[in-house]
């Protein structure tokens, strides 16, 4: 596997890495398995991972509102095939899972220019995961819109 990296604005960082702060959200859904089936991913696995990404991604006095563009690496062809794809993985669920465009409508937070700006990150975020062979659904709840972005 070859080395997969986006370069995300500062906005587009904060809707990321408010979703990778919370570590049991997105545990709960790469280890949920049907009854009597075998999750692919182990609790500690998922969590340990999703710290190391929030670490790479996050300066140490991260703080909502406070950040710098970077680039962030995805994949990576030191690391195991699995590790790929669990780190792609859960970056596609700190997208189909994010509730920041949600929050900022519903506690009257943002202006409908703010909710405009906050939907472009998101699109634009999708449209980068999509170059490299993630397809993410993007929602947003004024109006809906629900757009899948396929390979």
């Amino acid at each position: 596997m070859k080395s997969s990296t986006l370069k995300l604005t500062a906005a587009q960082a904060e809707i990321i890495l408010d979703r990778l702060e919370i570590v049991d959200a997105i545990t709960d859904v790469l280890t949920d398995a049907a009854p009597g089936e075998r999750a692919v991913w182990s609790r500690a696995e998922v969590d340990a991972e999703q710290r190391e990404m929030f670490a790479e991604l996050a300066p140490t006095d991260w703080q909502p509102g406070r950040y710098r563009p970077a680039p962030f690496v995805v994949s990576h062809p030191e690391y195991s095939e699995r590790r790929n794809r669990l780190r792609r993985e859960i970056l596609a669920e700190c997208m189909n899972g994010s509730t920041w465009y949600a929050r900022a409508e519903g506690y009257g937070d943002a202006t409908p220019l703010e909710l405009a700006n906050i939907e472009r990150s998101l699109e634009a975020i999708a449209r980068k995961l999509a170059q490299i062979g993630i397809a993410v659904d993007v929602v947003t709840c004024w109006p809906i819109v629900v757009r899948l972005l396929s390979d």
